[in-house]
């Protein structure tokens, strides 16, 4: 889960006409939820060796939701910075003897 934190400054008057600094902090959890998928093979060759096959599959769904946007006050206000990563596929074979 990912998370911006944001902290905001004012300055204002109370009821006696005195300064006081009032500080705002806002949360926003951004959560995104990915799903991943694993599968293995295990073929012997011979008394003691074997070849290990693998293939993972990560953010099946490709879903592209946004991490995290730019928080300051001008033209990028707003603006994504950070999506989740896209649909990747590993392929790896690994050798016992």
């Amino acid at each position: 889960m990912a998370g911006a934190f944001g902290l905001v400054r004012l300055l204002a008057l109370d009821r006696q006409n005195r300064l006081a600094l009032i500080v705002c902090v806002a949360w926003r959890s951004i959560v995104a939820n990915t799903t991943r998928t694993v599968s293995r093979k295990a073929v012997k060759i011979a008394a003691r060796q074997r070849v290990d096959l693998r293939f993972n599959l990560y953010n099946v769904t490709n879903i592209n939701t946004v991490r995290s946007v730019t928080e300051r006050s001008g033209p990028s206000f707003n603006r994504p910075t950070a999506i989740v990563a896209p649909r990747i596929a590993e392929f790896s074979v690994g050798y016992s003897f």
